[in-house]
């Protein structure tokens, strides 16, 4: 499998911006969660093995930090 074909770039553009976006909020408001989800957003998008597993991942987190969160 080639891990630089379309799907995965497209997905690791779309999962590093979000997590981006949610490391600077979380650095912005001092708050611990959102910057931990944040870097692990943004890790995901780099070494993940493809687009499914990189997107099943970054929901797994997305999902952790909502729960842990409320």
């Amino acid at each position: 499998m080639d891990p630089l074909n379309e799907n995965f770039l497209w997905a690791s553009l779309l999962w590093g911006s979000l997590g981006g976006g949610v490391l600077l909020f979380g650095w912005r408001q001092k708050s611990s969660v959102p910057l931990l989800g944040g870097i692990a957003l943004t890790l995901l998008s780099i070494f993940a093995g493809g687009a499914l597993s990189m997107s099943a991942l970054s929901i797994l987190v997305l999902g952790l930090m909502w729960w842990v969160s409320r």
